[in-house]
């Protein structure tokens, strides 16, 4: 059977080849990447195979065996491979030769060869002729010397058949030390009180991972093992779960039984999870006052630290600290009247100091230990994530755990704790349990609203607590299980909700649940439709964030990459800086951190890390040991990078500066948070709840109404643009303003709208998705004396975190209700959507609102009178991991309001509705461009704009200045045409292009010296690719001089521009070239169009040209480029000589 194409084939022999040839890479790293193009191997079978969850190369191996029945022989080289290279990634004393390394080869080189059907080219066949796999077998499972085991393992059968007699189901497991194994699950017992672990039959598929503790060994000659009485089981525990989520399920009960059978006192209600998740819930006095009782405790045990008293008088400090993390949720506390009053915040104040010795008092009873402020950890094994309260480190392996509780509301009789709590505390054992395997300590719930005479601090006892715990990895399991299927389209847990009268919630959350029920209940057809849709594609996503996909070239194993993918495989996909050692940290916890010599010398780059990156921080345990999972990790957000440093700022300010004296080096990840996700639900949620005009509008099923006539501020502008910002100051519902490149949509027309709505009575709310978007539109209205505020960090006048520490609260009331103009990311907006209670918002403004998603913005349109939409459909979308085919829109009821893919904007889709229904009067297109030379515009027109693009001044159109470029063999790049094509050579590495990086070094050097003093990086030339992998490689080559230039992806580029763009596609085979391809239902292809619109002056494009014209848009451009003298195929010839 042929699993693979030709081409894939082709690919990975050249690949496999080019690394046994590279000889600057040891024969360790080589045998790592022979790893990697496996996992390249098996995804590539399986990437069609969208229903099923493969979460690492174990499962896709058992996968693809048993699917596609694979031959034993092939079965036993892939796991020789892999056991090969993950001893080389983990075993540090091992050293592999190059007889290991051809094993590798030959291996891979046969599977491939089995797969494809196409045979083994000669120059790799010379190579492992005569290798003989078979004395290899060194690398083979252990055998099995102990009585009990903890097992990672992938299910490959299951047998319920049992269930009717002996009251157990039986696994097959594959196993990484004991290869296939059987696991018998018992019902520990017909008793209430016993966790039911034969329950897990209905949470599992075929190649689903399995954790299993306490599995004990009945015959070890057949490999057979059982659980007993205190075994868990986790089912994907790849698949992360916040440990507060889960806790919150659990619920008191106080039920009693009619056949008066021992029953739990609690209820888990997995249902509550997935609810709560479309819960917008709004700040009131209790969460305010959590959040500042927590930064009490903080800054109690930093003064305990210094060996210093917390006093009374700074509790005021305290608030104020609380107050810059959640500014609008105070000024969103209202009296009875609905009026702000800060005699709420008043009565918070008196609440701390009735806590502040009860808080003191138990902090000092562990004088001795070392704090730790909120740590965060991370389990691979119980498949959760949690940040803990407080922990306190003793000698040797006591660890304590503090958890905090400040409401009023807690267990009177001084022992009790709540159910829900011990939850949350035991899955934080669990995390200390999976990050320090020895940990010994105890475990406290802290009721700061108790009295000394109450026992505020409650000990939780975890020894015998193996049932609780049973059950809260089984409530755990049930969440996964729910929302993997619910990515899968399958939707029957909202049918238990809606059919379940049962269900017991708490008693605050009942009145959400009946209302949830009965607007799910009265959904039109479309409605219903759109709901679940867009709730499938939701989790899709996030389940692709989560575990990856099977993409063979988009590398990704998700967020489980940081434990997944060897330190090598992050290297090699530019998804991690290492080495970094610490330069100073500043009073806002701004960590510097040096980077390790020049680091374009080495394989540790800098090209994925940008400004603005959430990201994980943790300590190196060596030059070459990274153990996220064996410690704490710190999170925060890059601050500031360069070819030098890099600086990063804490989210958490409390960690103790001695704590990074402790360790030499340190490394930095990509971090992930699901925020963005539980945004969309709610969005969802709060869209279907909106009025119907609203919900008719944005179903495209009412036509938008207009003004007759409206006044206008006199300006300076084109007619395309005076023509736009008066139908978007008519419209009553919405506008959609189109903005090629270059058309001044931001700069001009966005700020000359605010200009006329500023004079209206009501307030206007400005919106784009990226910080940097967000900052040129504040930029472009500070200039033209348009006062607003900037939700988000800074030190400008305008920033809100600014104005928060100069004001106080009634002061920073008065401002922001004052204010009319606000400025947001997407994000902030909705982390603040208490804004809404506080403004009279008018006027939605949203820019760059091509590459919003619907449901990131679709619940807050009932907010607003009218929206006005800014962007460009022919440009980037938003950014999505799916793939084309699953983003594809298949209901004909969605189709028919033009919704055709889950990737789209609103904005774009309006926009094809207006189209389809002759709404033309709705949306407009700003026509005139003021960036590029027209010599580099007519094609952009022609073939993206219907030939509508217009030069605005004579500037653009200006012959070329031939002066500028001095006499060199390279002046025939620049003096005939401002549009160049520069034939490459290909090359057998994928991503890379060795020629056309040599090329794009060549021509900045000659750039360099034509713009000699006048040379300006950020604005003179930059360089576009599509790979990370190519930037890397144009990056090692240049000097240092001209390290400052951009090189970057074409997606980073998108809002930049450049005198000179210099482009490398770096495409050497036609798969990739397709892959790179994203065509919007207009037949544009929307990354070329931003890849040749960021040039004003010059424009050179290089790449393989046998494979760039089997497509017609690229053989369109090379024959355009050709007709206007703009062709030099003798490059390469000019440069040798």
């Amino acid at each position: 059977m042929q699993l693979v194409d030709q081409e894939f084939a082709v690919f990975i022999y050249n690949e496999i080849y080019s690394l046994y040839t590279k000889n600057e890479l040891t024969t360790k790293d080589r045998i790592l990447r022979y790893r990697s193009l496996l996992e390249d191997i098996y995804k590539e079978i399986v990437k069609n195979d969208k229903f099923v969850n493969l979460v690492d190369l174990n499962a896709r191996i058992i996968y693809v065996s048993k699917e596609y029945n694979i031959s034993k022989e092939i079965i036993n080289l892939a796991y020789k491979l892999k056991r090969i290279s993950t001893r080389a990634a983990y075993d540090q004393s091992f050293r592999p030769n190059q007889n290991d390394e051809k094993v590798c080869l030959s291996v891979i080189s046969n599977i491939i060869k089995h797969i494809s059907r196409i045979e083994i080219p000669e120059e790799i066949s010379n190579l492992i002729n005569g290798i003989d796999i078979k004395i290899y077998d060194e690398y083979s499972t252990r055998d099995i010397k102990s009585e009990k085991f903890d097992i990672f393992g992938i299910v490959q059968n299951i047998d319920i058949s049992p269930m009717e007699t002996e009251k157990f189901i039986i696994l097959k497991l594959y196993t990484e030390e004991f290869d296939l194994i059987t696991l018998r699950v018992y019902k520990n017992d017909d008793n209430l009180i016993y966790c039911d672990l034969t329950e897990i039959v209905y949470m599992l598929n075929l190649y689903d991972k399995l954790f299993i503790t306490n599995a004990i060994v009945v015959n070890k000659e057949l490999k057979e093992f059982k659980t007993d009485k205190k075994s868990i089981i986790v089912v994907n525990p790849d698949y992360l779960i916040d440990v507060k989520d889960i806790a919150e399920c659990r619920q008191n009960s106080f039920n009693n039984n009619s056949n008066g059978s021992i029953k739990k006192w609690y209820v888990d209600n997995h249902y509550y999870y997935f609810l709560k998740r479309f819960n917008v819930s709004k700040t009131n006095e209790s969460m305010l006052l959590g959040n500042v009782i927590n930064q009490v405790l903080d800054d109690i045990v930093i003064k305990f630290a210094e060996n210093k008293v917390y006093e009374r008088k700074e509790v005021l400090e305290s608030l104020k600290t609380a107050i810059q993390y959640n500014a609008i949720g105070f000024l969103s506390i209202v009296d009875d009247n609905g009026e702000y009053n800060n005699s709420k915040v008043k009565e918070i104040y008196d609440s701390i100091y009735e806590q502040l010795d009860t808080l003191s008092h138990v902090i000092n009873e562990f004088k001795g230990g070392s704090f730790l402020i909120e740590p965060t950890y991370i389990s691979n094994k119980y498949g959760i994530i949690g940040r803990l309260d407080l922990q306190i480190d003793f000698e040797g392996n006591r660890k304590d755990i503090i958890e905090l509780k400040s409401s009023k509301n807690f267990p009177q009789n001084g022992y009790t704790l709540y159910h829900n709590h011990e939850a949350q505390t035991y899955c934080y054992h669990l995390l200390l349990k999976s990050a320090f395997p020895n940990r010994e300590g105890e475990n406290y719930i802290l009721y700061s609203r108790a009295n000394k005479d109450q026992n505020p601090l409650r000990y939780l006892s975890t020894a015998d607590r193996y049932v609780q715990i049973q059950d809260m990895m089984m409530l755990r399991n049930k969440i996964v299980y729910n929302e993997l299927k619910i990515s899968r389209g399958d939707f029957s847990i909202f049918d238990e909700i809606l059919n379940n009268e049962e269900i017991n919630f708490p008693v605050y959350f009942k009145e959400f649940f009946k209302e949830f029920k009965e607007n799910l209940k009265n959904l039109s057809q479309l409605e219903n439709k759109y709901f679940f849709e867009y709730i499938r594609f939701i989790y899709n996503e996030l389940k692709i964030s989560k575990i990856g996909n099977n993409d063979s070239f988009i590398k990704n194993n998700g967020f489980a990459s940081l434990w997944l993918d060897s330190l090598q495989d992050k290297m090699n996909n530019y998804n991690v800086l290492t080495k970094l050692q610490l330069e100073n940290i500043n009073e806002e916890f701004h960590i510097k951190l040096k980077l390790d010599g020049n680091l374009f010398d080495n394989d540790a780059n800098i090209t994925s890390f940008r400004e603005g990156d959430i990201v994980l921080f943790y300590p190196m345990k060596d030059d070459n040991t990274v153990e996220p999972l064996s410690q704490q990790i710190l999170k925060g957000y890059v601050l500031q990078i360069s070819v030098d440093y890099v600086v990063i700022s804490l989210y958490n300010k409390q960690v103790s500066k001695e704590y990074f004296t402790k360790y030499k080096l340190w490394c930095i990840e990509k971090d992930f948070r699901d925020m963005s996700y539980r945004q969309m639900l709610q969005n969802l949620y709060e869209f279907i709840k909106s009025p119907g005009r609203v919900k008719n509008l944005v179903f495209g099923l009412e036509k938008p109404m207009f003004e007759d006539n409206i006044e206008m501020l006199p300006n300076q502008l084109d007619k395309y643009q005076n023509k736009n910002i008066e139908n978007a100051l008519k419209a009553k519902d919405y506008y959609l303003i189109q903005g090629p490149p270059g058309t001044g949509k931001t700069s001009t027309v966005l700020v000359e709208i605010v200009k006329n709505l500023t004079f209206g009575q009501k307030d206007i709310l400005i919106l784009a998705f990226t910080n940097r978007a967000v900052d040129e539109i504040i930029s472009k209205l500070v200039a033209n004396n348009i006062n607003c505020i900037r939700i988000g960090r800074g030190d400008e006048n305008y920033h809100f975190e600014n104005i928060i520490k100069n004001n106080k609260l009634n002061e920073l009331y008065r401002i922001v209700k004052s204010t009319k103009v606000i400025v947001s990311t997407v994000q902030s907006f909705l982390v603040n959507l208490d804004l809404v209670s506080i403004k009279n918002f008018g006027t939605l403004i949203i820019d760059e609102a091509s590459q919003i998603l619907e449901p990131q913005i679709v619940g807050i349109l009932k907010y607003f009178d009218k929206w006005i939409f800014i962007g460009d459909e022919n440009q980037l979308p938003a950014v999505v991991q799916q793939e084309e085919n699953d983003l594809r829109c298949k209901s004909k009821i969605l189709q028919g309001i033009s919704l055709n893919s889950f990737g789209e904007s609103l904005f774009y889709r309006l926009k094809l509705n207006a189209i389809n229904k002759g709404w033309s009067e709705c949306y407009g297109m700003l026509q005139n461009h003021y960036r590029m030379h027209d010599d580099i515009a007519k094609f952009i027109s022609k073939k993206f704009y219907g030939n509508l693009l217009v030069a605005a001044t004579e500037k653009q159109k200006e012959a070329i200045n031939k002066e500028i470029f001095i006499d060199h063999k390279l002046k025939c790049c620049f003096e005939n045409s401002r549009i160049v094509f520069i034939p490459s050579i290909i090359d057998k590495t994928a991503k890379i292009n060795d020629n056309e990086a040599y090329t794009v070094v060549k021509l900045i050097e000659y750039i360099g010296q034509c713009y000699g003093e006048q040379f300006v990086p950020e604005e003179t030339v930059g360089v576009i690719t599509p790979f990370r992998a190519q930037i890397v490689n144009i990056r090692n080559r240049l000097s240092k001089k001209y390290q400052a230039i951009t090189i970057d992806t074409i997606e980073r580029y998108q809002g930049s521009e450049r005198d000179i763009i210099i482009l490398s596609f770096a495409v050497n085979n036609i798969s990739q070239l397709k892959r790179l391809q994203m065509i919007n239902d207009l037949g544009v292809d929307r990354k070329l169009n931003v890849a040749l619109s960021r040039a004003k002056k010059h424009l050179i494009i290089t790449g393989v040209e046998d494979v760039l014209t089997k497509i017609p848009i690229y053989n369109d451009l090379i024959e355009h480029i050709k007709n206007n003298k703009g062709y030099i195929d003798y490059f390469n010839k000019l440069i040798l000589e």
